[in-house]
């Protein structure tokens, strides 16, 4: 089975990829920050940070996935319509992040001065970046990671949509979205994310798994020749999705066709099946689903920390020692606003708003 611990375990990869992504991709970043790399040159190490920037599909295809599944089993006796179904996902993605807002809001504050700057000092702006749509409109945010909580209400948007279709046409909806994705225009671009249209494909492809229950199946087969046959099949995804990535990375610069996304979200799903199936002994299990727990406060805050906080994260110039600087900064930050919000009850007190709100629309 395809349970909450194996989705922790590729969360837990996730966040690992995502913060070397971020401290590797960028050349003049590293230069500016004065990064030293003790047994890979710099120009090795950048091109397998780009390639990392896989994260983020497979970070999409949990959301999607997850969210096909509820939306799957709204009947019975405590059934919800689709709109709160919609309004029920909100929350619950809005209450996760306006602590970290929050947090940001007033970090930045004491460490570069008014944060309304960034707004232009409007406050109209200020609320887009509350309600985490302003990459969306191009306007300010004080967290440039915060363009994926735009997409993430997407997804909520999309989900509903493809129901249907993926229900009907199973994973033939992968392909023929490929194949219609030629046709839509790529006008609606992250500042931070590249094209919305890059994450359509492996939104289709998770959606469609739900439907066919292809991660339980995967998870629970097993083969015939034992041992080998697993070791094998273990080689087969790393290989496959290894081989996808530099592919991706190949073509980056001349995809005219979306084939990018394709090849990200098929990545991102031998990636998921490798972890699920494969991490399982508990030294490396243990490790990466507390990872995965906190992996979403720390999606959301890492970005502060080497901005704004950059002198604390590279205070070595070490790239082994800042890595992991900012690794358990980002996790002391997670586990510091979960006891805080603990302590105030902060979930449950939202929770009981989204229930009066969600009865109001069933009333």
């Amino acid at each position: 089975m395809f349970t909450k611990a194996e989705t922790a375990r590729v969360k837990g990869i996730g966040i690992l990829l995502l913060l070397f992504h971020h401290l590797f991709y960028n050349v003049d970043f590293v230069e500016k920050t004065k990064m030293e790399f003790l047994f890979l040159s710099e120009d090795r190490i950048q091109p397998v940070a780009v390639m990392a920037r896989v994260c983020v599909w497979l970070f999409v295809f949990l959301s999607a996935y997850g969210l096909s599944l509820q939306y799957q089993k709204r009947g019975g006796a405590n059934s919800e319509s689709t709109l709160q179904f919609l309004i029920r996902r909100w929350f619950s993605l809005m209450k996760a992040f306006w602590p970290v807002y929050v947090f940001v809001f007033f970090g930045y504050w004491i460490v570069r001065g008014n944060p309304m700057r960034v707004y232009e000092n409007s406050v109209i702006r200020m609320i887009a970046d509350v309600f985490a749509v302003s990459d969306f409109f191009q306007t300010g945010l004080l967290s440039g990671v915060w363009w994926y909580m735009c997409l993430a209400q997407i997804i909520v948007l999309l989900i509903p949509l493809i129901d249907s279709p993926c229900e009907r046409l199973g994973m033939a909806v992968v392909p023929i979205g490929f194949l219609l994705s030629q046709f839509i225009p790529d006008s609606i671009h992250s500042k931070y994310g590249g094209s919305y249209l890059n994450y359509f494909l492996v939104i289709l492809l998770a959606a469609a798994c739900a439907k066919g229950d292809v991660l339980n199946k995967l998870m629970s087969r097993k083969m015939k020749h034992g041992k080998w046959s697993e070791v094998v099949f273990a080689t087969v995804l790393f290989l496959g999705a290894a081989g996808l990535l530099v592919l991706r990375f190949s073509i980056s610069q001349n995809d005219l066709w979306q084939i990018c996304g394709l090849l990200s979200a098929l990545a991102a799903f031998l990636i998921i099946v490798l972890v699920g199936r494969y991490f399982k002994a508990h030294v490396i299990s243990a490790p990466l689903e507390f990872l995965g727990k906190h992996s979403g406060n720390m999606f959301m805050v890492h970005a502060f920390f080497y901005g704004p906080c950059s002198a604390l994260v590279f205070w070595s110039h070490n790239a082994i020692l800042s890595y992991f600087t900012l690794l358990v900064m980002s996790l002391a930050f997670s586990i510091s606003i979960e006891a805080i919000k603990k302590w105030s009850k902060y979930n449950k007190r939202m929770t009981t708003v989204t229930n009066w709100v969600t009865s109001k629309l069933h009333a």
